[in-house]
């Protein structure tokens, strides 16, 4: 059963209200604590941490002391105490007292000396579940909390204390369950002591379970027949409270707890009172019974050890089942919809694994399902939305995923959902805002994304908004500033964007705001001048000294500081922030590689010079608290931001950074080979101001002309190339604008593979411009990278000759459209066909090979037919390579102007034996292929049916296969033997049929 208590932090803040300096612990209250420790069996106490040394009293476990001197608050709940109170527990001397003494042993009567605890505060006193009996004291105390519930009172105590003088103050108690009784039987007749006044007492007679007699002023019952009986008794006087007989427990429910005590280690629980004995189950610890069926099961914090069994969901009669703060674990049983009785689930605090049952769904009855902090994993099953009597879920901090399910907007009496400390994805469902009495809303520490639902603004209940430490984005919805009971308002450690609503100051109730570690920017207008605001946190987003004033109670608690890094305006060697605020009023000042070089104030304009890392910070004095930083400028690796030109000596085969003071231009590695780059070299790199088009195809805004003064045509290296990613957004935003069907250029760091480079050859004249080029030009498939480090992208390739490059998505087209292009092993030849349409001023297509994929050779030209329709083209490699055999088309129109074509890869196999020939039957022609390991004279003879030999062929053979055509012109049709001699295969030979 859940049990109602005040928070403890509450009670706790009312307690440091009053202090006290006093140097040692009061002596009354130190000698009430070791009389408490005595009387209690505190040796066997399962917590008691320097109770009994000469420790300060307020490190002894469970207690609090606000003015390190009188107890205020003594918890000990659930923590083995056994025995009867002393007395001298109502000497303590605190003015406001709170102790927690439920869930022990403790037997006997309440001292009578509690009423001397003093009364100028709060007395909350909890003495749940324990065997306390005898009388109540008549406290007189003007304000009490008293909580006798699950004890062994009657209405013989309760009721003199109901009518006592002080009653009508006392309206803090608690005692509406009390321990089962036991039925008289004598002769035919039954009987219960309930006590009390006999007139004030209704007895309710039950014979197997229904109503047989009714009766005020007897508690006599004559039985008629054989069957089962009990009774529940009411008290005029004492209204809150019903008792009940002991009965006989059901054999079904009896089983289930005794499955329960062996599955969980009974024996090593705190508390197992009469649990596996003949004892009546209702007096079992923990147990409530009614009429034979439990139903209430009690054991937090009592050690249960193990799984949870099947059968503890054959207790149909139950309402509340609480097994809190222990180390069960396994899954919850998928049969728990059995439990149609069932209030309240409390399975807080366990080691429970698994997934939530989708079988709760059919609990329709069940109020509280409280699962947090466990290990259950999978999602929230939608069913929950269901449990549409459910005031209370709890389900964090556990390993759920996915997303909430849209029908826990279904649950409209729900008062408080907490899914937190989970791993739940996606967005929160607007459906939320249906739940009209919700009071506490807790999304926080999980991985939500999307906008905050404006529709939430809707729950005008709402007093506790949690969803900070998530990944939501977008504003602050207005509607949120309307909740007229809002007190805590929690979004911090998010991706929010704009500001504070301008009306958050509607929100009348408001003690707490916390939105700091967002990107939150610009002013607050909200008036909050008139809340009565605790706390008050913006820290750690993007405001500026424009964010104040902002005028709050003086004992709010306002963080505005620090904020995030602010912008670092760079124009050539000139660098400058804006702060907001007046600048008359502000300090900046400049450091370099962390040490100050110049303070000004009022302007926040640099100029500088040389190599370094570069930032601005500033203070204002009307805001002295903050200080705001600048982001870091890495001079030196920065890109130039217009059209600029350099020149510098290349030697060796080292890379060599093109630079002029603090701007990169261009990396150049030379070749190693002859032709490697050597001597001085020209950059050009041009900005343009916006994008431009060639053949109307566009291309990046930055580009560049590398011009070697010795042999620009042939010299041979590795280019890299910088790029900002502002030059791409420029150009995808120019693609995407003007729709453009090309591919985009690649964001967040990630290379998308759509990077293309047009070289461009010969000198350009005039402005560089791919017009203004006149040798062709080619396409490059470039190796490309971000640099995190200096925030740039990298783009390298290597070249033969230098001229302009180009960056883009797409190649400048050729006047015609490559629809297909393939090869095909034919023998051992590769046949190589291409389609193309639309071809207007098509010179040729130059066929390359290459053995790698990234060094090709011209092995043959196909002229083109320059005509609009579809053409089909075709070339044979009659002498490709064993193994991988790349080829491409180089493309080029009467200008001189070329493209590739994409690559095709043929594999070719060896032959299947050391000598073959190809083809067989033949002909005109065939041709012998053999293989060979190193270069060797060979032979080949043809002979005739009779053994003359016809013809003689002689050659040197290279490695690899080898392949000798063979004319057959001057032959007859008939049968011939070619036979190959050399040092490697000796003498082989192989039957030729000629047609």
């Amino acid at each position: 059963m859940k049990k109602t208590i005040l928070p403890l932090a509450l009670l706790l803040t009312s307690f440091l209200a009053f202090h006290r300096a006093c140097a040692q612990a009061n002596t009354t209250d130190s000698l009430a604590m070791v009389d408490l420790y005595n009387s209690t069996n505190g040796p066997g106490w399962t917590k008691h941490t320097n109770w009994l040394t000469s420790a300060p009293m307020y490190t002894w476990y469970g207690i609090f002391t606000g003015d390190s001197v009188h107890v205020e608050l003594l918890s000990l709940a659930n923590n083995n105490l056994v025995g009867t109170l002393p007395s001298s527990l109502g000497n303590l001397t605190s003015q406001g007292m709170y102790i927690d003494l439920s869930n022990n042993r403790l037997s006997g009567a309440l001292p009578a000396s509690l009423t001397n605890l003093p009364g100028e505060y709060t007395v909350s006193l909890f003495f749940s579940h324990n065997q306390l009996s005898g009388t109540i004291p008549n406290f007189q105390q003007t304000f009490l909390f008293l909580d006798l519930t699950y004890n062994d009172f009657t209405f013989a105590t309760l009721e003199p204390y109901k009518t006592s003088s002080v009653w009508h103050q006392n309206n803090g108690l608690l005692d509406s369950v009390e321990a089962d009784l036991p039925l008289i039987l004598n002769g035919n007749t039954l009987s219960i002591a309930a006590g009390g006044t006999l007139s004030n007492n209704t007895y309710t007679w039950y014979k197997n379970g229904t109503v047989v007699a009714t009766n005020t002023g007897d508690s006599t019952y004559t039985m008629t027949g054989s069957g089962t009986y009990g009774v529940s008794v009411t008290n005029s006087t004492v209204p809150t409270l019903t008792l009940y007989s002991i009965q006989n427990a059901n054999t079904t429910d009896s089983l289930a707890l005794i499955d329960l005590y062996n599955s969980t280690a009974g024996a090593n629980w705190v508390k197992n009172q009469n649990w596996a004995t003949s004892a009546p189950m209702a007096s079992w610890n923990g147990v409530e019974a009614r009429f034979g069926r439990v139903q209430t099961l009690y054991l937090p914090y009592n050690n249960l050890a193990g799984p949870l069994p099947a059968s503890i969901t054959n207790l149909t009669a139950a309402t509340n089942i609480e097994l809190s703060y222990n180390q069960l674990s396994g899954p919850i049983p998928s049969t728990i919809n059995n439990l149609q009785s069932l209030a309240w689930l409390d399975l807080n605090f366990n080691q429970l694994s698994g997934t939530i049952p989708a079988t709760l769904g059919n609990l329709t009855n069940l109020r509280g399902l409280i699962l947090a902090n466990n290990q259950l994993s999978g999602t929230i099953p939608p069913s929950l939305g269901s449990m549409t009597s459910l005031s209370t879920l709890t389900v964090y901090s556990n390993k759920l995923t996915g997303t909430i399910p849209v029908e826990l907007g279904n649950l409209l009496n729900a008062y408080d959902i907490t899914l937190s400390y989970n791993q739940l994805t996606d967005t929160i469902p607007a459906s939320f805002a249906n739940c009209s009495k919700l009071f506490e809303l807790d999304l926080n520490n999980n991985l939500l994304t999307g906008q905050i639902p404006q529709s939430l603004g809707r729950i005008k209940t709402l007093t506790n908004l949690n969803l900070n430490d998530n990944h939501l984005t977008g504003t602050i919805p207005d509607s949120l500033c309307f909740l007229p009971q809002l007190a805590h308002f929690a979004l911090f450690d998010n991706q929010l964007t704009g500001t504070l609503p301008d009306s958050l100051g509607n929100d009348a109730n408001l003690i707490g705001i916390t939105v700091e570690n967002n990107n939150l920017s610009g002013t607050i207008s909200a008036n909050l001048s008139a809340l009565y605001l605790d706390s008050f946190n913006i820290s750690g987003n993007q405001y500026n000294f424009s964010v104040l004033p902002i005028p709050v109670q003086s004992f709010t608690h306002f963080i505005y500081a620090p904020q995030q890094n602010i912008p670092l305006t760079r124009v050539q060697a000139n660098l400058s922030v804006s702060t907001g605020g007046n600048s008359a009023h502000s300090t900046y000042t400049l450091f370099k590689d962390g040490t100050s070089i110049a303070t000004q104030n009022g302007d926040s304009l640099f100029t500088i010079g040389g190599l370094g890392n570069y930032n601005i910070v500033t203070t204002n004095t009307d805001a002295p608290s903050l200080t705001l930083y600048s982001d870091t400028l890495k001079l030196g690796l920065v890109l130039p931001d217009s059209s600029i030109t350099t020149t510098q000596t290349i030697s060796g085969t080292t890379a060599v950074d093109i630079d002029t003071s603090i701007f990169r231009i261009v990396t150049l590695t030379p070749g190693t080979g002859a032709n490697g780059l050597t001597g001085s070299v020209t950059a050009l790199e041009s900005i343009d101001s916006s994008i431009q088009t060639f053949n109307g195809t566009p291309y990046v805004e930055r580009h560049y002309d590398i011009t070697p003064a010795l042999n620009p045509s042939t010299s041979t290296a590795t280019i890299t190339l910088y790029y900002t990613q502002a030059d791409f957004d420029t150009y995808n935003t120019y693609v995407t604008s003007h729709n453009i069907n090309v591919p985009l250029l690649p964001t967040g760091g990630i290379d998308n593979g759509n990077i293309l480079i047009t070289q461009y050859h010969g000198s350009f004249t005039g402005t560089s411009s791919p017009a203004n080029y006149s040798q062709g030009s080619e396409v490059i498939h470039p190796t490309v990278a971000w640099d995190a480090t200096d925030n740039w992208w990298t783009v390298t390739f290597p070249v033969n000759g230098f001229s302009g490059f180009f960056l883009g998505t797409s190649p400048t087209p050729l006047p015609l459209t490559l629809l297909q292009f393939t090869g095909t092993p034919q023998g051992y030849d590769v046949n190589l066909k291409w389609l193309t349409t639309g071809e207007q001023n098509t010179r040729q297509f130059i066929v390359q090979h290459s053995p790698d994929g990234n060094s090709f050779d011209p092995i043959g030209t196909v002229a083109a037919k320059n005509t609009s329709s579809q053409n089909n083209y075709s070339f044979t490699d009659t002498h490709p390579a064993a193994g991988n055999n790349f080829y491409r088309l180089k493309m080029q129109d009467v200008n001189g102007q070329f493209t590739y074509s994409p690559i095709v890869l043929v594999t070719m196999s060896t032959p299947p034996s050391a000598c073959a020939i190809y083809p067989n039957p033949a002909t005109t022609s065939t041709s012998l292929l053999f293989s060979s390991n190193s270069p060797a004279k060979y032979a080949i003879e043809i002979i005739d049916l009779n053994g003359h030999i016809l013809t003689q062929l002689a050659g040197t053979t290279t490695v690899g296969i080898n392949k000798v055509d063979i004319d057959l012109h001057g032959y007859a049709p008939g049968t011939y033997t070619i036979t190959l001699i050399d040092q490697e295969h000796g003498r082989q030979s192989i039957r030729l049929s000629k047609e």
